[in-house]
C-alpha cells in the first residue's frame, strides 16, 4: 500500500469514527490532551425512550439492529442541517451545530430544531413500520441549547476523546431528562427559543440538577421552516 492510499484510508477511518470536522482537526495534529478552544454552538442531545426495558425484552444482539436504525434516523437529519455528531453514548447522541462567520445564532438555532423535527419524523416512520410487523415501537426525545462550550481533547495520557465540555452540555442533558419526565419529544432552552418566534411556547421554569437557577424551557407550537 502506498503513502497516498494509506493517507486516504486513515482519513476515511477517522471521518467514520470521529466525524468530518473533528477528524480534520486530528489529522492536522491537534492531539494534545487539554488542547481545545472555546466555541459557541447549538448543542443537540437525543435519547431513545424505554431503552433499558427494550434491551431486556429483545436481548443485546437484536438491540444492535434497533439502535443502528434509530441512529440512522437521527444522524441523517443532523447531517442534512450541517450538524456534527460528536459522541454516541448508549442510546444517546451528542451533536453540535457550530456558529461560524456564515452561520449566526438564528441560523444555527433553526437548523438544529429542523434537524430535530426531521429526526423525530424519520423515527415515527420507522416506528410505524415496526408496529405493523408486531414489533416494539420506538420513541425518542431531543433537546437543544445554544451556549459556549470547550471543544477539544480530554482523557488519559494515551487514550483521548475529542468532544465538548461545559455548562451548556450539562444543561442540554438536563433538559433532555425533563423531556422524558414531561413526555415531550422536543424541548429547547430560552437561548434557542428567542430565535424561533411564534413557533415555541414556554412550559415553565424548572429546577434542574446541577443548575443553580430555575431554567425556562420551551416546546414547539409550530413547524420551524427554512
Amino acid at each position: 500500500i502506498n503513502v497516498v492510499e494509506a493517507q486516504r484510508l486513515a482519513r476515511t477511518l477517522l471521518t467514520t469514527y470521529l466525524g468530518r470536522q473533528t477528524s480534520e482537526r486530528v489529522l492536522a495534529g491537534e492531539i494534545t490532551r487539554g488542547q481545545g478552544e472555546r466555541i459557541r454552538a447549538a448543542v443537540w442531545f437525543c435519547d431513545l425512550r424505554g431503552y433499558t426495558a427494550m434491551m431486556a425484552a429483545l436481548g443485546s444482539f437484536p438491540m444492535i439492529d434497533v439502535m443502528n436504525r434509530y441512529f440512522d434516523c437521527m444522524a441523517e437529519a443532523v447531517w442534512s442541517e450541517g450538524g456534527e455528531i460528536l459522541k454516541f453514548m448508549g442510546d444517546a447522541m451528542l451533536v453540535v451545530f457550530r456558529l461560524t462567520d456564515d452561520r449566526d445564532a438564528p441560523t444555527v438555532a433553526r437548523s438544529a430544531v429542523r434537524a430535530a423535527q426531521l429526526a423525530l419524523k424519520n423515527l415515527a416512520v420507522l416506528s410505524e413500520s415496526r408496529v405493523q410487523r408486531g414489533e416494539i415501537p420506538l420513541e425518542a426525545g431531543v433537546s437543544v441549547h445554544i451556549g459556549h462550550v470547550v471543544y477539544g481533547n480530554i482523557g488519559a495520557s494515551t487514550r483521548l476523546d475529542f468532544t465538548v465540555m461545559g455548562h451548556s452540555v450539562n444543561l442540554v442533558a438536563r433538559i433532555q431528562g425533563l423531556a422524558g419526565d414531561t413526555n415531550e419529544s422536543l424541548l429547547v432552552s430560552a437561548e434557542v427559543a428567542e430565535h424561533l418566534g411564534d413557533d415555541v411556547e414556554s412550559i415553565g421554569f424548572y429546577l434542574l440538577k446541577g443548575i443553580s437557577d430555575p431554567v425556562e424551557v420551551f416546546r414547539l407550537s409550530g413547524s420551524v421552516e427554512s
